[in-house]
């Protein structure tokens, strides 16, 4: 009976542990991600206005 409580447990937690992992990851991930694009972006952005780069500038400023 214990031995069966202990593998219960030790398994939910396990598998509530990996879900919630996963799931805080991916989110922290995609977060990180959609920010770093926004300043790079925003840093091309900006090098195409202080050198005139025309064509960049307009496909620049579509993404922002």
């Amino acid at each position: 009976m214990t031995e069966n409580l202990t593998e219960n447990m030790t398994e939910n937690l396990t598998e509530n542990l990996t879900e919630n992992m996963t799931e805080n990851m991916t989110e922290n991930m995609t977060e990180n991600l959609t920010e770093n694009m926004r300043t790079f972006i925003h840093i091309l952005y900006s090098v195409c206005v202080k050198n005139n780069l025309t064509f960049l500038l307009v496909k620049t400023s579509e993404m922002i």
